[in-house]
């Protein structure tokens, strides 16, 4: 019995195939991902989270035999398997791209425990409900400021940092900020030239889209 068990585990062993260990998005460092085949036909794509916040992104899966889309969202240090329904699984054309990636704020430390007179019960905390903050920014002088080309904008991509956009594109003429459930949003108004505005969105500093005018 003890032969037979250790030819069917070197069975299914030859049967599997791992990918070279984790990788790193080279725009996202917190998130990592790591490839494995079955049988040669099943792929498995296992996401490991290292930002102490919640992450949510969407990643293109593409080989010789399959161009699809994966859409996660992981919980601070967790981890997430995906099977993409592939044909057949080759890992040396495997590419994996995150085309759109956001975070949320990390959750705030627990408060620490206040002992309470066993005498005198503690008044109940009054409960205070959550208000999004609304905050906008206009420049009054944004009219003198200068008209940025329309080709400049091919050099903005999604998963930019804020500071990217400002040292290619320069101050915006008006801003939009936003703050509600952890996560905070802001809209940067660019001039093209005449009534052409230009709209840059960004998640907790990282570009999420692109607005250009029709």
């Amino acid at each position: 019995m003890r032969l037979i068990s250790f030819l069917i585990a070197s069975a299914s062993l030859a049967m599997a195939s791992e990918g070279s260990g984790w990788r790193k998005d080279p725009q996202h460092s917190q998130l990592e991902y790591r490839t494995s085949c079955l049988k040669g036909q099943a792929l498995f794509i296992t996401w490991r989270n290292g930002y102490p916040g919640e992450v949510s992104f969407k990643a293109r899966v593409k080989s010789d035999s399959y161009d699809g889309i994966e859409d996660a969202k992981i919980a601070p240090g967790a981890t997430f398997k995906s099977d993409p329904d592939t044909m057949y699984c080759s890992l040396d054309s495997l590419r994996v791209s995150v085309v759109k990636f956001s975070m949320a704020a990390p959750p705030p430390p627990p408060k620490p425990v206040e002992k309470v007179s066993a005498t005198k019960p503690a008044p109940p905390e009054p409960t205070v409900p959550a208000v999004p903050t609304i905050q906008v920014l206009f420049d009054t002088n944004a009219e003198k400021l200068p008209e940025i080309a329309p080709e400049k904008l091919t050099q903005i991509s999604m998963g930019m940092t804020r500071e990217d956009v400002l040292a290619k594109l320069g101050p915006p003429a008006s801003k939009l900020s936003t703050q509600d459930d952890g996560e905070y949003l802001e809209s940067l108004q660019y001039r093209l030239g005449g009534d052409k505005i230009s709209v840059v969105r960004l998640s907790n500093g990282i570009v999420t889209e692109i607005a250009r005018p029709q």
